[in-house]
């Protein structure tokens, strides 16, 4: 039991009615669907908090936390999340709980993640009555670290490597300059890693892009540090990859490190950040994910809710989908857990997810990418357990399943399935601790879709348009702009070719959107005369 004079901060969300009656989600579609009269017609900062914010609530939930002696730490300027501080002893009487210090074994070999270490938590609490109308959920108080933290991608060394000037002659980019347009971008990035700084320095250097600092952003945490890199490289791998390829292929666009340093609710602590902002990144890279029945429904409701402000404000976000194929990474190492575990946030309407292909690489065409196939990685896909099926993705759902038998298991082909495209994620050159490594993943297509989205942006602006926000609807009725992906099953889980655990059921790759690979590669030259002039 905790001791009822420990400090503790919860985060109480506060309820938004719009985006529970459809509002939100209807002026999304406004601006989002290109058949709309409203399309590209994106909201301010301002109108998005006039559409969504419940001050009323907001204020009576600050009134109460200080009638309770808790000090309020922090409210978001349209009043989404209130943070506040107080002794344990307050929070249970409040809150009807009862917190414990809970403490995760394996954090204590692990002093890159100090916050595994404890946490205080409370089996249930009650939201109370002058607050049942008021607030969603209560942040900090339920929900445990993954006991699986996402693992960090697999190195390999090996002919045929991905760089920019493969993806550049493979997908058809002919100028990889964005900059000077008045676009931002950024990756997200938790579990205690860093980024080499002379590794992208020396990266974007070799390639003669322009050699631009990231800036910080997110919780307190030494972003880069090349000297840990260069002595523990492992803990260097996803942010070197997702920083150089995001910023090589979109290349001179001033770009933003988030980091979120708590592992329970990172993807809370980013929604707290983003919603904050004025000006918001153009496009969102994010490569992190659990397996979404980890995740508390709330929390998958408040990002969702939280993408689709960023979408009404013509952000786009791209996130990878997994490198464990149906089955998600707790069944990496271990064949009892298969079965069809989807990953959030891919899994999220709001947002565009990335699978992965392999192929071209070694000279051979584009298929997906899958373990045993020598693919290190399989492409993460399936149906979500909680999100709806857009009405955007319905045709493409049900036409997959014209095409295939589908695989015996439990799944919700009614729900959101996922991903929405793919591209090359085998073997990339990634500089890493001094030298250049190959590195697998959907995460590492997820930044270079948002660097081809963010020139896609690039070119819209010198033509005076505005940038592409939320992209689903309008890729779902552009399927010529990608091209097809018709070979692969995504049963395996990651894993070198002759040792990933297969599970006995996935799903095949077919013509059209299929849960391996969505819609397939974006070919970008159609894509640009598709969008962007």
């Amino acid at each position: 039991r905790a001791s009822s004079e420990l400090q503790h901060t919860l985060v109480f969300a506060i309820h938004q009615p719009n985006a529970h009656n459809g509002v939100l989600t209807q002026k999304l579609m406004d601006v989002s669907d290109p058949d709309s009269q409203w399309y590209g017609q994106h909201l301010s900062f301002e109108e998005v908090g006039e559409l969504t914010a419940n001050f009323a609530a907001t204020s009576q939930v600050q009134s109460y936390l200080t009638s309770l002696g808790a000090k309020i730490v922090s409210t978001t300027p349209h009043g989404d999340y209130v943070r506040a501080t107080a002794r344990v002893a307050v929070w249970e009487a409040a809150l009807q709980a009862q917190f414990f210090e809970y403490v995760h074994n394996a954090a204590a070999l692990n002093s890159r993640q100090p916050t595994f270490g404890r946490v205080l938590r409370t089996p249930k609490y009650t939201v109370p009555a002058e607050l049942q109308d008021h607030v969603d959920f209560v942040a900090y108080t339920t929900q445990l670290p993954s006991l699986q933290n996402k693992p960090l991608p697999l190195m390999e060394a090996g002919p045929g490597m991905v760089d920019i000037n493969l993806l550049n002659n493979h997908y058809q980019i002919n100028d990889n300059n964005a900059g000077g347009q008045d676009l931002t971008q950024a990756v997200f990035e938790t579990g205690g890693v860093v980024y080499g700084d002379q590794d992208l320095s020396e990266f974007l250097q070799y390639y003669s892009a322009p050699a631009i600092v990231p800036t910080d952003a997110g919780s307190q945490h030494q972003n880069k540090n090349q000297s840990f890199c260069d002595t523990q490289p492992n803990y260097c791998i996803e942010p070197n990859l997702d920083l150089q390829y995001l910023m090589i292929t979109s290349q001179g666009v001033p770009t933003t490190y988030y980091y979120e340093a708590n592992e329970t609710y990172p993807f809370v602590t980013w929604v707290e950040a983003v919603v904050a902002e004025q000006h918001p990144e153009n496009v969102h890279s994010i490569s992190w994910g659990e397996p979404e029945q980890y995740v508390e429904d709330p929390v998958k409701f408040a990002f969702g809710t939280a993408a689709q402000k960023l979408g009404l404000m013509g952000k786009t976000i791209v996130v990878s989908s997994g490198d464990d194929g149906v089955a998600g990474y707790p069944a990496r190492n271990n064949k009892t857990a298969c079965g069809f575990y989807p990953q959030f946030p891919a899994t999220c309407p709001w947002v565009t997810s990335v699978g992965a292909t392999q192929g071209p690489e070694e000279y051979l065409p584009e298929i997906a990418e899958t373990s045993d196939a020598g693919g290190i990685i399989t492409t993460g896909g399936g149906f979500s357990n909680y999100y709806k099926q857009p009405e955007w993705q319905a045709a493409a759902v049900s036409a997959y399943f014209t095409k295939v038998t589908p695989p015996k298991g439990s799944y919700n082909i009614q729900n959101r399935g996922y991903p929405d495209v793919a591209l090359l994620g085998h073997n990339y050159n990634v500089a890493i601790a001094g030298g250049r490594h190959g590195v697998s993943g959907t995460s590492a297509a997820c930044p270079v879709f948002a660097g081809m989205t963010q020139l896609l942006n690039a070119a819209r602006a010198k033509s005076g348009k505005s940038a592409l926000g939320f992209l689903n609807p309008l890729l779902y009725k552009n399927p010529s702009v990608f091209m097809e992906i018709t070979k692969g099953k995504n049963n395996c889980c990651a894993g070198p070719r002759s040792g990933a655990v297969c599970c006995p059921a996935g799903f095949e790759a077919t013509s059209g959107w299929n849960p391996l690979t969505g819609l397939g590669a974006m070919n970008f030259a159609n894509a640009l005369a598709a969008f962007g002039k």
